[in-house]
């Protein structure tokens, strides 16, 4: 997957905390990167929604993360 900042699917870091927090508060950065790790670990199909491009400057496909928590609910469920 190719990062395109013109494609609305990708999130700065802040954005992602933001729009998939609860209950109007951002998301902890405890949550962030417990799920992050889980997303993007091994060799996890989802791990191309996450692109480091330094320290600073992370984007994360919401597109893929919302595949990825589907996908971990269905885990869940069984």
């Amino acid at each position: 997957m190719v990062l395109n900042l013109a494609d609305e699917n990708w999130l700065t870091k802040a954005e992602f905390k933001k729009r998939f927090g609860m209950n109007g508060k951002p998301m902890s950065e405890g949550t962030y990167q417990s799920r992050m790790r889980k997303m993007t670990a091994g060799d996890s199909e989802f791990k191309n929604g996450y692109a480091k491009v330094n320290n600073r400057e992370v984007y994360i496909n919401a597109e893929v993360y919302n595949a990825w928590r589907s996908a971990e609910a269905w885990t869940n469920v069984k």
